[in-house]
Order: C-alpha cells, then structure tokens, then sequence
C-alpha cells in the first residue's frame, strides 16, 4: 500500500517467481513498477496454499532485474515529480502545434496516441502499456513542445 489511501497492489509469488501483479486498473510488470514509484510503501504479506495460485501474467525476468529496473523508474520518476501533471486534468492535442517536420520519438508518439484516445491523465496511465514513469517523461515533452494542452472545461 502506498501513502495515499487509493494505492493498493498486490504481487503474487510461487516458489519466489512472480505470477502475478495488480495496481490499480493495470496488471503484470507495468502494475509492479508503478508501485516503485509510491512514496512510503507498507509491505503485507499473506500466505496462500500453491494450489490455488492461479498464474494472471507470465513474466520471465528475474526478481534481481525487475528490482533493478524499478528503481532505475523511480530515480527518473525523482528527477520529474515536480513537474509531473495532475492525474485528474484532462489533455488535448494542439493541432496548429502539428506540422510535416514534427518528429516524434516512438514514446512520445504512442502517449500522444493514447492522450488522443483517453485524454485524462489518470487514463492515459492506466491504459497504456508504457511504464507510467515513460508516460509521464512524454508528457512533459509534448508540453515542453507545445504539442498537447489542458483541454477546455466541457460546456
């Protein structure tokens, strides 16, 4: 559990392999990163018989290196947070901002997408694949180049 009360995940293991993550509205490596990136966690662990693990999500890299590369995410996520927008606003494109030399990198273009496609941060985070660290360094990109804005309050 994070400090927040709205963050609870939860990781299941099996003979010290990971079967399964949840985090909110996302599962699996995205789910376990985006906990790295709570502040205060409050671990719980609670044991269950192996026979009723069901295995949600088959991930085939070690506990050494998902640990590793979650707190490469969250050092990134440190050097961002203050500039990190509200999971509540809701995004827009800038279309006059779009021209035939914009040149978008792929992470940059698949949030763009996604922030097309759902608008609301929160959105974005949960329905891209993208680690939410990535999403959030996109984000501020796109908005340091003009490129998306907070979308006008609906009438």
């Amino acid at each position: 559990r994070g400090k927040p009360l709205f963050q609870e995940g939860k990781v299941e293991f099996l003979q010290g392999k990971i079967i399964g993550a949840v985090a909110g509205d996302t599962h699996g490596l995205k789910a376990i990163y985006r906990m790295f990136l709570w502040d205060s966690p409050r671990f719980l662990f609670t044991r269950r018989d192996p026979k009723d693990a069901v295995s949600e999500d088959h991930l085939d890299l070690s506990l050494k290196y998902i640990c590793k590369e979650g707190q490469s995410q969250r050092q990134r996520f440190e050097m961002i947070r203050k500039e990190l927008p509200p999971q509540e606003i809701v995004l827009d494109l800038d279309p006059t901002s779009l021209h035939p030399d914009t040149n978008l990198s792929p992470p940059d273009f698949t949030t763009l997408v996604t922030l097309v496609e759902f608008g609301k941060v929160s959105h974005i985070l949960d329905y891209s694949t993208m680690p939410d660290v990535q999403i959030y360094e996109s984000l501020i990109r796109l908005k340091k180049n003009n490129l998306i804005r907070v979308a006008p309050p609906s009438p």
